[in-house]
């Protein structure tokens, strides 16, 4: 794989997409992602994502995430996305506990979404084996400072001994039993 040559067309891409020319820029980051450069898929996806000179297909953007991943497993912004596609199922099959494997993957790797994902699924128990209402603790405990610091302020005012969410509990009603009672927010990173 010729990287040079790669950034160069990587670089194409990004004034053609700066100029509205998605078609070149398709064109500039597929160039880009077959000689190495990650970033190059990750943009492709985006495009699918966003139905930039396309139309909107998460499926597609899902499978660029993946080629992505192929070229670069440090690539924190792609883990994140991946893994709301397969918290949410959306483009994918829903796997929460790969969600939460790429989450961590994500946070290990520094990425602030990714940390507070982490101490949401184990908060929640999305990819785990039952909530946890220690996951703040927990993520903090690991490392994930940011993450843990921002779910105990979102839902905690009080000590442990008392937690008080600070959002209104949703009403639960036959309809809403089998649904879960948080769903995160499906912001993807480009």
């Amino acid at each position: 794989m010729d990287l040079s040559v790669g950034m160069r067309a990587f670089a194409r891409g990004e004034r053609a997409h700066l100029a509205e020319d998605y078609a070149t820029a398709h064109a500039c980051y597929l160039e880009a992602d077959e000689r190495g450069v990650a970033a190059g898929g990750r943009l492709i996806a985006m495009m699918y994502q966003c139905g930039l000179g396309r139309r909107v297909d998460m499926t597609e953007a899902v499978r660029w995430w993946r080629r992505s991943l192929e070229l670069d497993l440090n690539y924190a912004e792609v883990l994140y996305n991946l893994a709301l596609s397969l918290q949410q199922g959306i483009g994918v099959a829903t796997d929460e506990a790969l969600a939460l494997a790429y989450f961590r993957r994500s946070a290990d790797l520094g990425f602030p979404e990714g940390m507070t994902s982490v101490a949401n699924a184990l908060f929640f128990g999305y990819g785990c084996q039952s909530a946890c209402p220690e996951g703040s603790d927990r993520v903090v405990a690991q490392g994930f400072g940011q993450g843990g610091a921002l779910l105990k302020k979102m839902f905690f005012t009080r000590p442990r001994t008392r937690a008080t969410p600070i959002l209104p509990r949703p009403r639960v009603s036959s309809r809403a039993v089998s649904e879960p009672i948080f769903n995160p927010p499906s912001a993807f990173f480009f």
